[in-house]
């Protein structure tokens, strides 16, 4: 293999890798504010292991299968604590207040 093929093949695995990343940014940013907020707690209040102890991250899908939330334990624990809070304040409020802590 050429230097210049093994350039151009690096290239191409970088853009690739550049896609997927905008494709997630883009599915992020099109979450409801509630559901930013079951991430935000999640940040914040999950003390679990996450090699073995929470799900969360096995869960969170931002892959081919496009974005998966509230389909599993984990996110719909979260989901539900933000669904409580979203009934009595603004979302993102709440998740500036969870951000400052």
């Amino acid at each position: 293999m050429t230097i210049e093929k093994t350039l151009n093949d690096r290239v191409e695995n970088l853009r690739a890798e550049l896609e997927r990343a905008e494709q997630n940014l883009r599915q992020h940013q099109e979450l409801t504010p509630t559901h930013k907020l079951a991430e935000e707690l999640h940040k914040k209040l999950c003390h679990w292991n996450h090699t073995d102890g929470c799900s969360w991250e096995y869960e969170h899908n931002y892959g081919s299968d496009g974005y998966r939330f509230g389909h599993e334990y984990a996110h719909d624990q979260y989901l539900e604590k933000a669904k409580k809070i979203a009934a009595v304040t603004d979302p993102e409020v709440a998740i500036q207040v969870f951000q400052e802590l």
